[in-house]
């Protein structure tokens, strides 16, 4: 880990930002399935602990989480994920001198489709979604969208 090494700082500094260390999460999901099978809802709520060497790069929080698929019939499924996440840094960033929090959030939709063009053991599949995450420290922001198409063979 260099971290650091190329600023002004000193060494108890530069070991505030060291991303060495251990992640933890802790995840709870719960299936709700509706009489005829057509509709899966999935909520979910969890906790991660990242517990890296640097306390100014550590943090800690909860997120949430929705997943939602529908069948529409054989060849037909739709899916429907959003995600929610705020993190709280346990110490003052050396480089920016203020300590980070992040509220993140995405969603994202995507669906398939079996047996496409009469193709056997072949799905297609498209998905758009976007994911942002906002941080007190702004050179952490980031915002992501995606747009894509494939296919793919069951074995």
């Amino acid at each position: 880990e260099r971290s650091g090494n190329s600023l002004n700082l000193s060494q108890a500094q530069r070991k505030l930002l060291d991303r060495n260390g251990d992640v933890t999460k802790v995840n709870m999901y719960y299936e709700f399935l509706s009489d005829d099978d057509r509709h899966t809802v999935t909520p979910g709520i969890g906790y991660v602990d990242r517990d890296l060497d640097g306390e100014a790069m550590a943090n800690d929080g909860f997120n949430a989480s929705l997943n939602y698929i529908y069948k529409y019939n054989d060849r037909w499924r739709w899916v429907i994920n959003a995600t929610y996440a705020d993190l709280d840094s346990k110490k003052s960033n050396p480089i920016y001198g203020e300590k980070d929090s992040a509220n993140s959030y995405g969603i994202s939709a995507t669906f398939f489709y079996t047996e496409p063009f009469g193709l056997k053991k072949w799905a297609l599949n498209g998905t758009a979604g976007y994911f942002d995450e906002d941080h007190d420290i702004d050179f952490y922001d980031t915002s992501v969208g995606i747009v894509t198409i494939g296919m793919f063979r069951k074995f």
